[in-house]
């Protein structure tokens, strides 16, 4: 990890390393603020180790600099459905209950809106850090007030592009003459997003401008597109290093999608 500041000036530099230094005796800050952990316990695998590391590092990085430079680390995302909620329970509870049992901070869980299921009970869609993910899926319960609720990992979609909401490359490589962003994916209105949509009927808006059958959602199993020419697919395939974003809020239906 390190942090980064444009102006930062040599003595402040200094000052920084120097706090660290004090706030973490077990570990080494030298030059180029760079800084090396002593070795993982043998019951931690190396991801959750370094993760935690992470997190707990950029949470104190932050309050040394107060708001002076900018501090994050990149962290891999799952997507989780979490139900059997009764009309008690609220997201911010559920969010609560997923940094308690995972140990990651609030800012990096994301939860869509409470929805009720055929049985009356309440389903949520929940972004969090993978390594948090990984363990309530395994674990497949977790208790929120006196509700102990179902956890389920959601699988991960194809890379779809945000702006054409075709298959196969992203939003910053789309040669498609046509914009669906602003369109609902459950009904293919836009004057809404698919987590508000009061529609009783689903009609994708995709396949609707494809001519083929609609009664789904965009991404649902049902949805599939026709294969592009293996031109197009080359042409729209992301360059190496290049993020594959995925959305920060309920993409709709407790379905993880993966945009850019």
């Amino acid at each position: 990890m390190w942090y980064h500041h444009d102006e930062c000036p040599a003595h402040y530099a200094r000052n920084v390393r120097d706090t660290l230094n004090e706030m973490f005796p077990d570990r080494w800050i030298g030059r180029g603020s760079r800084i090396c952990w002593p070795a993982r316990s043998p019951d931690q695998t190396p991801l959750d180790f370094f993760l935690a590391k992470a997190e707990a590092l950029a949470n104190r990085l932050q309050q040394v600099l107060e708001g002076r430079a900018e501090v994050a680390h990149p962290t891999k995302h799952g997507e989780l459905r979490v139900s059997g909620l009764d009309d008690s329970v609220r997201p911010e509870e559920v969010a609560a209950a997923i940094t308690t049992i995972g140990g990651c901070s609030v800012e990096g869980v994301t939860t869509g809106s409470i929805r009720s299921s055929p049985n009356g009970l309440g389903t949520l869609w929940v972004r969090c850090p993978l390594a948090v993910a990984r363990k309530l899926a395994t674990a497949g319960r977790i208790k929120v007030g006196w509700i102990s609720a179902r956890v389920e990992a959601l699988r991960a979609r194809p890379l779809q592009c945000y702006r054409c909401l075709e298959m196969g490359h992203t939003q910053q490589r789309c040669t498609a003459g046509v914009d669906r962003s602003h369109r609902c994916y459950c009904c293919g209105d836009s004057n809404h997003r698919a987590g508000q949509c009061p529609a009783a009927n689903l009609k994708c808006p995709l396949c609707t401008d494809l001519g083929r059958p609609t009664g789904h959602r965009l991404g649902a199993r049902a949805c599939a597109p026709p294969s592009r020419p293996a031109s197009e697919r080359a042409a729209g395939t992301p360059a190496e290093g290049v993020a594959m974003q995925r959305p920060n809020e309920d993409p709709g239906w407790g379905e993880a999608m993966v945009t850019a």
